[in-house]
């Protein structure tokens, strides 16, 4: 399985000198499978650059794109994916819809004047629009797609890809839950307010996770559906994965904090005796396992 990052800043994209080594692009991921099946999780910004580079070497005529929620951030790239443009591809989008209204009306509404310029009627391939619930399971080829619920706002979802003995999982807009903010009692507190979600993830070769924040900035920003890195660190032992991988950053954290964030995380998975590794995403790493 191969997968690469296209963006993975949350809220807002932020070019710029201070974001140049972990990228300003909103989430967008692609993940191939050993059959070259091909699928992307979500439509941030950086799903502009993963549709230019899949164009060059078209490897496979119908793709597959999970949305996890339809806020702005995740959905910026949407128009600007250039196999929506072309005939010969078959685009299969699948997501839920809020209030349950179907996803092809979701997407009608964010691409239309005078929010957009033209409308999706513009898109030449054939799209294929599926609505689907948490708790559920979907096949392409011999790859397993599993979902689940997650605490943001309404209807967003997590994915855990499953491909013989590999899995990936992809909780992007999570707000681990505890009853509060005590240090001593956290991992306690996680294991229990986070029973389903600890499973979901359970053995996971890799693990994206929400860190929008450190926990002093968490603080402020309670209840806002986003994670910090002491509670995705406590989340990802917890679930024995192999590999916890920083996601969804603050538009404020520039690359010094990033980093400072990756080696906050390291040093707290070695005090927390587990064997839990951790790398901080960027725009353009790849991972193959």
């Amino acid at each position: 399985m191969k997968v690469k990052f296209w963006g993975t800043r949350g809220s807002i994209p932020v070019p710029g000198r201070s974001t140049l080594i972990y990228g300003g692009n909103t989430p967008s991921i692609q993940v191939t499978s050993p059959d070259d099946d091909q699928i992307f999780l979500d439509a941030g910004s950086g799903l502009r650059e993963a549709g230019i580079e899949f164009m060059k070497h078209p490897s496979s005529n119908e793709l597959h794109l999970f949305m996890s929620h339809f806020h702005w951030d995740h959905v910026l790239g949407l128009p600007f994916f250039i196999p929506f443009y072309d005939e010969s591809f078959h685009i299969h989008v699948y997501g839920m819809a809020h209030d349950q209204n179907n996803i092809e009306g979701v997407v009608d509404s964010l691409i239309s004047p005078p929010l957009f310029p033209i409308t999706k009627s513009e898109f030449k391939a054939k799209v294929t629009y599926n609505n689907i619930s948490p708790d559920s399971t979907y096949e392409i080829g011999n790859v397993k797609i599993k979902t689940f619920q997650v605490n943001h706002q309404c209807c967003t979802l997590a994915y855990k890809i499953e491909e013989k003995n590999r899995s990936f999982v992809y909780v992007t807009d999570n707000e681990i839950k505890y009853s509060r903010l005590d240090l001593n009692s956290l991992e306690n507190d996680i294991a229990e307010h986070n029973v389903k979600m600890i499973e979901f993830c359970r053995g996971a070769d890799y693990l994206v996770h929400d860190t929008t924040y450190t926990l002093n900035d968490y603080s402020q920003k309670v209840g806002w559906g986003h994670s910090n890195n002491v509670s995705a660190a406590i989340l990802a032992t917890l679930a024995e994965v192999k590999n916890l991988v920083l996601f969804h950053y603050d538009p404020e954290y520039d690359d010094e904090k990033i980093e400072s964030l990756l080696n906050d995380t390291n040093s707290l998975l070695k005090r927390l005796s587990g064997n839990v590794n951790c790398l901080a995403s960027k725009d353009g790493i790849e991972l193959e396992f």
